[in-house]
């Protein structure tokens, strides 16, 4: 019997990846875009609904741009930008790691 040359192969073995957010999106993607208009709009209305009371909620930033990027990539359904924001990039990118439910998408829409 010949002797293998694979490289070792184990789907149950744990790694440890660091993911740079920004490495995740090329500079001109619609993405950013809608970063950067996000981040250049004014919320204090937005900031008044909110109370210091019970647990904090997710930052209405982060909100608006899974909401006007899942408009603009043609996902009106939170359970599409729910399931888009635990698995692309660049709604990952938008919402920093953190992943709301569709419920709670829908409840700030």
């Amino acid at each position: 019997m010949a002797k293998n040359n694979f490289r070792e192969y184990d789907q149950r073995q744990l790694y440890w990846s660091t993911i740079n957010l920004e490495e995740l999106l090329e500079a001109d993607h619609p993405a950013r875009i809608v970063d950067k208009i996000i981040e250049g709009l004014n919320l204090k209305c937005i900031y008044e609904y909110y109370s210091e009371e019970g647990n904090p909620p997710y930052h209405p930033k982060m909100m608006l741009k899974i909401l006007f990027y899942g408009y603009y990539s043609a996902q009106m359904s939170c359970r599409k930008m729910w399931n888009s924001v635990k698995y692309r990039a660049d709604f990952m990118y938008l919402a920093a790691g953190q992943v709301p439910n569709f419920r709670t998408i829908n409840k700030f829409r």
